[in-house]
């Protein structure tokens, strides 16, 4: 009985994980630096947006961010008060990589 209850438990396993394997292999990481246009220091805290989608995020205190989507081509903005937006278009994502992006 245990054998078995053993057996079924890894074959459960063995199933989630072939299942959600081709699902996280359609993504693709956009990461960058948010930085002042004129000085080069990061600005941290600055929200991140993907248009378009649900996703976004905050730079942290060194400027960096990471954002996982779905691979395809995208539009970010970031926002930070005292600044104006910047826009970036035609960002490139393939699945499994990481794209590269200043802001």
């Amino acid at each position: 009985m245990r054998a078995m209850f053993r057996t079924t438990f890894l074959f459960l396993v063995a199933a989630v994980l072939t299942a959600t394997a081709p699902a996280a292999a359609q993504d693709g990481t956009i990461a960058g630096r948010v930085v002042d246009q004129e000085t080069g220091q990061p600005l941290g805290t600055a929200q991140i947006q993907v248009l378009g989608t649900d996703f976004g995020v905050l730079a942290g205190s060194d400027g960096t961010f990471r954002i996982s989507v779905p691979a395809g081509s995208y539009s970010l903005v970031s926002t930070l008060v005292g600044y104006s937006q910047f826009r970036v278009d035609g960002v490139s994502v393939q699945a499994g990589a990481t794209t590269e992006v200043e802001l």
